[in-house]
């Protein structure tokens, strides 16, 4: 497991991927620990937040499943950034923040708010390195959190342009599959 960076250079924050019927190991846990005495559980497929846990390390091997994510909790909890990504380009950013200071999830989903915000150069720079290292540059959700790190990579996003942007997310879009169709 390693906290800094993957082959093409984007820092993530340390991820195990689990699969039954292994277990974390004493290791693993120590440094998934390394900041906080809570590691975040989730399923490998799902949206809004939903199957997202925090849990204390101690229970971790309690609380897996078939198939799961393993991730440190690396900063502050209930804020991330969504780099939405069209085109190999990023066309809109929102700062997430939960509604609630004891949820540490910032789903909008889950009734966090967002606003939009301007694209920090380094950000933009990991979040596009993220979608091309997926090969889904073409359409994508970038979580970042603080210290620029990977959280989340979401090939298949939900999100809302603001009603000022709408036509020019939906053009960048309908150009992006046009421009896939003819190759």
């Amino acid at each position: 497991m390693d906290d800094s960076s993957n082959s093409c250079g984007t820092p993530y924050s340390s991820t195990l991927t689990y699969y039954s019927p292994f277990k974390i190991n004493n290791q693993q846990k120590k440094e998934l620990t390394s900041s906080s005495n809570k590691v975040v559980v989730k399923r490998l497929s799902g949206s809004g937040g939903k199957n997202v846990n925090f849990i204390d390390a101690d229970r971790v091997n309690d609380n897996l499943s078939t198939e799961n994510i393993v991730q440190k909790i690396d900063g502050k909890t209930g804020v991330d950034y969504r780099y939405n990504v069209i085109g190999n380009k990023v066309v809109s950013v929102f700062k997430r923040t939960s509604s609630n200071p004891n949820e540490p999830r910032a789903n909008v989903a889950l009734g966090g708010k967002e606003e939009e915000i301007q694209s920090d150069p380094d950000f933009e720079k990991v979040a596009l390195s993220a979608a091309r290292a997926l090969g889904v540059e073409d359409c994508a959700g970038i979580d970042l959190i603080d210290g620029c790190k990977v959280l989340e990579v979401n090939a298949v996003p939900g999100f809302s342009p603001l009603p000022e942007r709408k036509e020019e997310i939906c053009k960048a879009i309908i150009d992006t599959a046009v421009k896939k169709a003819a190759l």
